[in-house]
């Protein structure tokens, strides 16, 4: 029974639950939903979990190097470097169930050809000098 001046608690819906930190009375938002200190909730969003930041740098690398393909330099820089971080998150993402597995993979394929046009265009610059 509420004291005088307090209204009484409405009905939780269920699959709630009461949260003391919340203060007296006060009712959790349900499972699915969490709920920001600003208070804008996110139904559906999930738990920050593990991430695979080193098969998105090698796709990344691999698309930027296979646009760039005619700047030898930056594009062998980004070559190497999609191919590296594609091949260490590849090998992440087998090892310890990471995410973006077919990221990785993608960035591996997707460097083979910026790699075979830098090939070409060294082939070529080297038989036009000589």
């Amino acid at each position: 029974m509420p004291d005088a001046g307090q209204r009484p608690r409405p009905a939780l819906p269920p699959g709630t639950e009461t949260s003391a930190a919340a203060g007296e009375g006060a009712a959790a938002a349900p499972a699915n939903v969490n709920v920001s200190v600003s208070g804008i909730s996110q139904v559906g969003a999930q738990p920050a979990g593990r991430s695979n930041g080193l098969a998105v740098a090698g796709f990344v690398c691999s698309l930027v190097a296979l646009v760039m393909f005619w700047v030898p330099g930056l594009n062998f820089i980004l070559w190497v470097l999609g191919i590296v971080f594609s091949a260490i998150g590849l090998s992440a993402a087998r090892r310890h169930a990471a995410p973006h597995r077919g990221l990785a993979i993608a960035g591996l394929v997707i460097a083979l050809v910026p790699g075979t046009l830098l090939l070409l265009v060294v082939f070529a610059v080297v038989i036009a000098a000589a």
